[in-house]
């Protein structure tokens, strides 16, 4: 479990901050033990990671050159430790929820996410009365 949460979750300062959806379970658990074919990559280094990042992105054009309906499957946990993804979904879902209501305010709610088009100068004042950055 420990790979799932971070310290301060551990210790319990940390327990309330992260939404329930992306809290680790324990039946979530550490699955590495006893598994012998997959791989779990612990990244030395920045360049390490990039590497692996490359690899992928060249998997993933190799299967569009092949034909018009290639496909590739990359298990999400091979780029990255599951502490980090969890807190990455997290962050993916509050950036939906906040040009969700971005895009209410603008009246456009209902609309599919690559249907919305926010005016640029309503988001900055929007943004700006909320104090996340001055206009």
């Amino acid at each position: 479990m420990e790979s799932c949460t971070s310290a301060a979750e551990r210790d319990g300062s940390g327990t309330n901050k992260r939404d329930k959806q992306y809290q680790a379970h324990r039946a979530f658990g550490d699955r590495r033990n006893g598994v012998i074919s997959a791989r779990t990559y612990f990244y030395a280094n920045e360049a390490k990671c990039d590497s692996h990042m490359e690899t992928f992105l060249r998997c993933i054009e190799a299967s569009g050159r092949v034909s018009d309906d290639g496909f590739i499957a990359i298990k999400l946990t091979a780029l990255g430790r599951p502490q980090f993804l969890l807190q990455f979904s997290e962050v993916l879902a509050k950036w939906r929820c906040f040009f969700h209501q971005m895009a209410v305010e603008q009246g456009q709610a209902g609309l599919a996410a690559m249907d919305t088009k926010l005016e640029v100068a309503v988001l900055q004042e929007s943004v700006a009365k909320m104090g996340i950055a001055s206009r």
